[in-house]
């Protein structure tokens, strides 16, 4: 199974069984699409340009410089978090854990003695 971005800034999708009941989940921009989308809205997703297919899980996630933001994707906020040690708890969309490690890295940059 492959693996999917969401590339706009806001997608909505389905998550369920067509014949039962599905879940509404919103993904931000740099979100993976959960498991349990079918692949008929993957293919209507794509199609439309809202989300695209990710590298491989072996590829290796490029941090950019400085301080993380919110135009980092999810898979580097991640790798930012594993590289400098941060816990991100049970956080699993992008904003909260953007939040964690801009908090992380924050800390990291004030000067001593604050």
């Amino acid at each position: 199974m492959s693996a999917h971005i969401a590339k706009a800034r806001v997608v909505k999708v389905a998550v369920g069984s067509e014949r039962g009941n599905r879940v509404a989940r919103i993904l931000f921009a740099g979100d993976i699409v959960p498991d349990g989308v079918s692949d008929d809205q993957i293919a209507r997703l794509l199609e439309r340009g809202l989300i695209e297919k990710v590298a491989e899980e072996s590829t290796e996630v490029e941090l950019p410089e400085g301080a993380p933001t919110e135009r980092w994707t999810a898979p580097q906020l991640k790798k930012y978090a594993e590289t400098h040690g941060v816990d991100i708890g049970a956080a699993k969309n992008k904003p909260d854990v953007l939040a964690i490690v801009a908090e992380h890295a924050a800390k990291q940059s004030a000067p001593a003695g604050d």
